[in-house]
């Protein structure tokens, strides 16, 4: 006999205008580029770590894989996570991509280097309230995402992302600048889906497969423009 797996419903919220809202706590999405074969990647990860334990900050790692041929071939990346940076760069008007790099919020990018400057940003993040609600709930093998209207009512196109991560993994590394190192990750991403877009003047609802183990984010992104709006994950 199936079991069904029920998780409650899981309300997160990310705040992007200039009121404030007594009682909400905002949500911060922190992207991390990075790459196995990177020798000034390492202390960016371990950052990265520390930021996916923290429960107002959704972080999540994109390994990239335009370093592979300096002699090691990174195990988690994807053209589409390179992709996703060279993106950023375009929208950001930017010539070339780097790791490690922090991307806020689809926003503002800050060096690996900078764990100062990432906080600070952060904690900007954080003062920037106007809700968006997300809903997921998750049953057996489906996981429910309801998006609200936007309050106060606005329109906007944006494209509603599943994002498919790792929490955690230990790798060795046997060649290239990282040779003879053993590297943690955490919030490694696997997979990125388009669910769909937004308006943000209906409610906008979706069901999708997931296995009874699997992390998953959603996250609520401005086309054209690269800002993340709203973000939740399944605890």
């Amino acid at each position: 006999m199936s079991s069904i797996r029920k998780i409650p419903v899981v309300l997160i919220f990310l705040f992007w205008g200039s009121h404030s809202f007594a009682g909400q706590q905002a949500y911060v999405v922190v992207e991390l580029f990075t790459s196995q074969g990177c020798s000034s990647c390492p202390p960016a990860d371990a950052f990265h770590r520390e930021l996916s334990k923290k429960n107002n900050v959704l972080a999540l790692a994109f390994h990239v894989d335009y370093w592979d041929y300096i002699g090691w071939k990174d195990s988690f990346a994807h053209p589409i996570f390179s992709k996703r940076q060279k993106t950023y760069a375009r929208l950001a008007s930017q010539t070339a991509v780097y790791t490690p790099q922090f991307m806020i919020n689809g926003q503002t990018a800050v060096a690996g280097s900078e764990p100062n400057k990432l906080r600070r940003e952060i904690s900007k993040s954080l003062q920037i309230k106007n809700q968006i609600q997300i809903e997921l709930s998750s049953a057996g093998n489906q996981v429910q995402i309801n998006l609200g209207e936007a309050k106060p009512a606005r329109a906007f196109k944006a494209d509603v992302l599943a994002i498919y991560f790792i929490p955690e993994a230990k790798v060795a590394i046997e060649r290239g600048e990282n040779s003879g190192r053993v590297i943690n990750y955490s919030n490694i991403v696997t997979k990125i889906e388009k669910l769909g877009q937004w308006n943000g003047q209906n409610a906008w609802r979706k069901s999708i497969l997931s296995k009874p183990d699997q992390n998953i984010a959603v996250i609520v992104q401005l086309v054209g423009q690269g800002k993340v709006i709203a973000a939740a994950k399944l605890r």
